[in-house]
């Protein structure tokens, strides 16, 4: 009897493990990481992140990034991978927002400093633009960095504002519009190249307009870049192929790597340090700028009238002389097909006609002004203007960003949100 029961007892633990091993099993890290997938890699110090509705996500290392996602850095500092090959350094004091479509992604640097190291030369199909209000870079396979600043306002009333792009491999491609000429100008732009873009935009906010800028292009070696961005700096002494990459670009030497290794923390410390006080002065000039009591009650009184003149009118694209708003490219209507052999006027009248592609306009508007339009076939998207009006905003629709990768079936009416 005892011998039936152990049996019985030995079956029965074998049916419970079978079961144990046939139900699924779960775990914080079951997903694997897709190649194509955006991800914030690592944070250190203060750093936010909130989805496209503007809503604070929290995200663990690892964590996606969905497109239109925004990450900001304060004190610290962010690494994103938009895939495999593609990764991205913020700066303290940065912002970014990342948006992909398919293979195509976009990298909104709406201020700071942000270090791009794109291991792969990018496929036929594959595109990575990193855009300022002012600029746009595309990348094709390069190490560099890229910093957007506002600067002080110019004696005429109008926002200026600091761009550059510091090469340290490879090549890239910049738009831009110059203070001279009628169209957006495109320069390549190689290894050892710090290229430097001041813009202005004309007007009280009050008036569309486009930014213009003047480019200046300094040789100078990858070393002394490394020294001014020590934050960028570190990937180098965290990832040793990124040196090598540059010395067999002959932008660097063995032992100048070797200095900038050893002297990197220290630089590091010396640049936060410099930042630290600045944002302390900034802040405390801000508090006491403020009033020390309100001008006028905010209820019941409102404040006085001041006459202020009217603005003179910026001239439009295609219209006074002003320079043309990038846009997306009409999609090419196809040709017909021609007539097979032995036809012409013996083809029967009732062949059927070639469908018909209707086209619809995006107009994308700033304030009360137009500041592009482009002509899309119906099912088509519509492509985001080159450049934007400031450097913190939205393209919208009733309210809502606007979504790019959705296609466009009817007239559309696309309004700049500015952002807080």
């Amino acid at each position: 009897m005892r011998g039936i029961k152990g049996i019985i007892r030995i079956l029965l633990t074998a049916v419970l493990m079978g079961a144990l091993f046939a139900l699924p099993v779960y775990c914080e890290e079951t997903e694997t990481p897709a190649a194509d997938t955006m991800r914030l890699e690592k944070a250190e110090g203060e750093v936010e992140v909130e989805n496209a509705s503007g809503r604070s996500v929290t995200l663990r290392e690892g964590g996606k990034l969905y497109s239109g996602y925004k990450v900001t850095t304060r004190e610290g500092y962010a690494w994103i991978s938009l895939d495999q090959d593609k990764l991205i350094k913020l700066d303290w004091d940065t912002q970014v927002t990342v948006k992909k479509t398919g293979a195509q992604y976009v990298v909104m640097l709406e201020y700071g400093k942000i270090f791009f190291d794109v291991e792969k030369p990018l496929e036929e199909d594959e595109s990575l633009d990193i855009r300022i209000s002012t600029l746009s870079t595309g990348v094709r396979g390069t190490i560099g960095v890229v910093e957007s600043q506002p600067k002080l306002t110019g004696m005429n009333g109008s926002p200026l504002r600091y761009a550059s792009v510091e090469l340290l491999e490879g090549k890239v491609l910049l738009a831009f519009y110059p203070l001279e000429g009628e169209s957006l100008e495109t320069r390549e732009l190689t290894a050892g190249t710090l290229a430097a873009l001041e813009s202005t935009q004309a007007g009280n906010g009050e008036i569309a307009y486009l930014p213009l800028s003047e480019l200046t292009l300094t040789q100078r070696s990858a070393k002394t870049a490394l020294e001014e961005n020590p934050f960028a700096l570190m990937e180098f002494v965290q990832n040793p192929a990124l040196g090598e990459r540059v010395i067999a670009g002959g932008g660097l030497t063995q032992e100048e790597l070797d200095d900038l290794v050893n002297r990197a923390e220290e630089l590091l410390k010396e640049k936060n340090d410099q930042d630290s006080d600045q944002r302390r002065e900034e802040e405390a000039a801000r508090e006491e700028a403020l009033p020390s009591q309100p001008v006028t009650d905010p209820v019941f009184e409102k404040p006085e009238a001041t006459p202020s003149a009217t603005p003179t009118a910026t001239p439009r694209p295609g219209g006074n002389g002003q320079k043309p708003i990038p846009t997306a490219t009409p999609t090419a209507t196809p040709a017909p097909t021609a007539s097979p052999a032995g036809g012409g006027e013996d083809e029967p009248e009732d062949k059927p006609s070639q469908p018909v592609i209707t086209q619809n306009t995006v107009v994308f508007k700033y304030g009360d002004k137009q500041f592009a339009q482009e002509e899309v076939n119906t099912g088509s998207k519509a492509e985001e203007p080159l450049i934007r009006p400031t450097a913190q905003g939205a393209w919208t629709l009733d309210g809502k960003e606007y979504d790019f990768s959705q296609p466009v079936k009817s007239d559309l009416t696309l309004v700049w949100r500015e952002l807080p």
